[in-house]
């Protein structure tokens, strides 16, 4: 049977007509191009963190090239080591920093051979790996990283930053609210960032605050994460910015110390929410007074402040800011002691609360228990927590001339939150 010329003019219409080399064949190439040469390498997914101590073994995609963060301390210098490679030819490996400027390399490395880097900044660089000569073919590897000078100074993989509580970042303009705590872990190599807010402010107002400073230390190449510790209203805030306001990719770990989770009736009086006796409310007044005389501020912005953060507040607070899956949060009480309970002062010991928060302690001992003066330890509880420290609110920090307090170290105790933090790899 004789095909019409209709038909043959639809078969050529329809039919696939597959060139070899073409993009149909899955092998298209430039005519005259190496077939196994890339035009240009492409960063692959981050790969693992290359722990101290570890090899990670990997796998480079085809025209790509392998990226891992390490971390280490200012002032010391790492060995970024070669294990394996099999891939053509050597292996070109460069360390950055988190703003893409090369700290070493690129240096071709065969197995067995290692790059030195001595690092500018305390916390995470980028190790970039790839063939020395770019093919198209992908292969595996192995790098580690090991430090061989200043190995004796301490870091976290995130730079830590301390959220004050309501009041300003340094009292008076003579000591800071976090007092000295940023020398002493600076000191051991832990980098450390003491950002202000307003002091007076609601949770919200200081959160879109401190989400400014968190966006200037990611453009600035700071880090891409941080470890937030905490005091008192800083606790709550670090809460808002990491559920509320997005930052759960660049907040690795919420501490929180003192901080009233779930109210107190200190600010429930001061809200009006508690029908106040005489007594309650000339405590909470004589508790503005001497706070706002203390900073230098008006007794109504204390007791304002005071009294955003009662009960029914933070009810709605916890219900409306859920914790961020993927961040580490975990809590630390303060627990004071009246100057008539031999009994308390023997376990905490020898703290005693100061004269400044005596009456405030006397009411939540009453109304909640055990107490730092402003916070009941049932309110402090949040996430992972991690008990009781023998100290007020304000040794919690550092404040009131008891730098020396024998019962409670607070340098001491946030040097060993930041080793707790570093341990965890965090």
């Amino acid at each position: 049977m004789r095909t019409s010329l209709l038909a043959l003019l639809l078969a050529a219409c329809t039919t696939p007509v597959v060139v070899p080399g073409s993009a149909d064949d899955g092998a298209f190439t430039v005519p005259g191009a190496d077939p196994g040469a890339c035009e240009a390498l492409a960063p692959a997914p981050e790969g693992d963190f290359l722990a101290r101590g570890t090899v990670v073994s990997a796998w480079r995609p085809a025209c790509a090239e392998g990226i891992h963060a390490a971390a280490g301390a200012k002032g010391s210098t790492l060995a970024v080591h070669l294990d394996a490679w099999a891939g053509p030819g050597l292996a070109e490996v460069t360390v950055l920093d988190l703003l893409g400027q090369p700290l070493a390399g690129p240096r071709a490395l065969a197995p067995g051979e290692s790059l030195p880097v001595s690092l500018r900044q305390s916390g995470e660089v980028l190790v970039h790996v790839r063939p020395e000569a770019p093919e198209g073919a992908g292969n595996d590897y192995a790098l580690s990283v090991a430090c061989t000078a200043g190995c004796d100074l301490e870091y976290t993989r995130y730079p830590i930053v301390l959220f004050h509580g309501a009041a300003p970042g340094d009292v008076l303009g003579l000591v800071d609210y976090f007092n000295g705590v940023q020398t002493v872990l600076e000191g051991r190599g832990y980098l450390v960032i003491t950002p202000e807010v307003d002091p007076f402010a609601s949770i919200e107002e200081r959160s879109a605050q401190w989400a400014d400073h968190l966006d200037g230390l990611l453009t600035d190449g700071v880090g891409r994460k941080f470890d937030v510790i905490g005091h008192s209203q800083g606790g709550l805030d670090a809460r808002y910015i990491v559920s509320r306001l997005g930052y759960a990719d660049h907040v690795a770990a919420v501490v929180t110390v003192a901080t009233p989770h779930r109210g107190s009736a200190v600010a429930d009086l001061a809200a009006g929410i508690l029908d106040p006796t005489p007594l309650g409310q000339a405590i909470v007044d004589g508790v503005a007074d001497d706070v706002a005389g203390l900073l230098g501020l008006p007794p109504q912005d204390a007791m304002g402040a005071i009294g955003s953060l009662n009960t029914e507040a933070m009810a709605r607070f916890d219900a409306e800011t859920p914790d961020a899956p993927g961040v580490y949060y975990a809590s630390w009480a303060g627990h004071s002691c009246g100057i008539l309970e031999p009994g308390c002062i023997a376990r905490e010991h020898g703290e005693i609360v100061t004269p400044l928060l005596g009456a405030t302690y006397t009411l939540l001992e009453a109304t909640d228990g055990a107490n730092d003066g402003m916070v009941p330890v049932s309110s402090a509880k949040w996430g992972d927590y991690r008990g009781e420290i023998p100290a007020d609110h304000l040794d919690e920090v550092g404040q009131i001339g008891d730098t020396r307090n024998p019962a409670f170290d607070h340098r001491a105790f946030y040097l060993s939150q930041a080793r707790r933090l570093a341990a965890m790899g965090l």
